[in-house]
């Protein structure tokens, strides 16, 4: 396959793309699928930057391109282009970057802002993919390129990783070895998810126990293990895994360890038996609190 993330060749600029090389690079991508709306013909442009400190070069390029610069993670899901290396740094894996891997397929070379900005408009996402990026790939055991595909599958059939998916972060997850409270509910949400803020039986006998992960640190504490209602929603069908393997599934835009009903609309089919939840009302999740709070977790 053709290396798309870098252009060393000027007859092959990207600002004068010919329509034989459009076509040969949309067959390539892992993103022709997705319909790219924010592309050279216009749009409403969101640009986050995430592992790479931001410069007021940085912001003068976004302004040249008439596109808003997102610079916390609360605003992430919203993006619509992720420029997440520059050849310079390798690629992290930030709370920032997993929402986006969420939401876009458009995870960019920081080439692809410097070239749009000479030209003063988003250019076609395609040849700045940002694929090849050994190290991380080999760091986070990943293809970015499998990643970017199956984030569009997912999203098209059951509106994210984590759709129709409930989950619960054991107490202690927040700050081990993971983001803080308020970016691990952003990361959920952006998947499509529901994050359960309590898992007694009271708040969850309206919940199918099959659809409920349950999310403990790596490796799970001893208060984690012991979790009544954990043993009890695992007894009746739920999920339990660590923080790593839900980092793992969002880098990799795949569940793994879970089986899926194709013919449940992509819901997760039910391994054990489950409580009938009969006389239950359909009610709003809850949302759990944001944490005003900020702790380091391999931030960008």
């Amino acid at each position: 396959d053709v290396d798309l993330q870098v252009q060393r060749d000027p007859a092959e600029d990207p600002s004068i793309l010919t329509v034989q090389r459009k076509r040969r690079l949309r067959s390539q991508s892992p993103c022709k699928d997705e319909e790219d709306e924010n592309n050279e013909l216009g749009g409403d442009i969101r640009v986050i930057i995430t592992g790479i400190t931001v410069t007021e070069k940085h912001r003068k390029m976004v302004k040249a391109i008439n596109a808003t610069l997102i610079e916390t993670a609360d605003k992430a899901a919203t993006a619509t282009h992720a420029i997440a290396g520059d050849g310079k740094v390798a690629l992290r894996r930030t709370p920032k970057l997993m929402i986006c891997l969420c939401k876009t397929a458009n995870i960019l070379d920081m080439k692809w802002l410097t070239q749009s900005a000479k030209v003063k408009r988003g250019l076609n996402c395609d040849a700045f993919l940002l694929l090849g990026e050994k190290e991380a790939e080999k760091t986070y055991n990943f293809l970015m390129k499998e990643t970017l595909k199956s984030g569009i599958d997912v999203r098209k059939q059951r509106g994210g990783l984590l759709g129709g998916l409930s989950v619960y972060f054991s107490k202690g997850v927040a700050g081990n070895k993971a983001p803080p409270e308020n970016e691990l509910s952003l990361i959920v949400h952006a998947a499509g998810g529901t994050q359960l803020k309590s898992i007694s039986a009271r708040s969850t006998k309206c919940v199918n126990p099959s659809k409920i992960i349950i999310i403990t640190s790596d490796p799970p504490t001893s208060a984690q293990k012991l979790e009544k209602n954990a043993q009890r929603l695992v007894s009746l069908g739920s999920f339990q895994f660590t923080s790593s393997w839900l980092f793992h599934c969002i880098i990799t835009q795949r569940l793994f360890g879970i089986t899926l009903n194709d013919g449940d609309g992509g819901n997760l089919a039910s391994p054990r038996p489950t409580s009938s939840g009969r006389g239950c009302k359909r009610k709003s999740a809850a949302k759990t609190p944001l944490s005003s709070r900020r702790k380091k977790h391999e931030l960008g």
